[in-house]
């Protein structure tokens, strides 16, 4: 007669596993990384725009400027 095999023992290590107050700490830990790699990207691209920004209003300045001094000389 053949046995089978019990698979009660793995299913058992297995859940012991994903109850673990350390993994859990790590899923928290690795979806607040997630959370932060995205705000970070955000503010990234906020910071860029923000320089491309002032760099053109440089330039219009610089243009507004020398459009005056041109204007004023006869």
């Amino acid at each position: 007669m053949k046995k089978e095999f019990d698979s009660s023992a793995e299913m058992n290590e297995a859940e012991s596993i994903k109850s673990n107050p350390k993994n859990e700490y790590i899923e928290e830990e690795n979806r607040l990384l997630s959370l932060n790699i995205k705000e970070l990207a955000s503010l990234n691209d906020n910071v860029h725009e923000m320089s491309v920004n002032l760099e053109k209003s440089l330039t219009l300045r610089f243009y507004y400027a020398a459009i005056a001094v041109w204007q004023q000389d006869p």
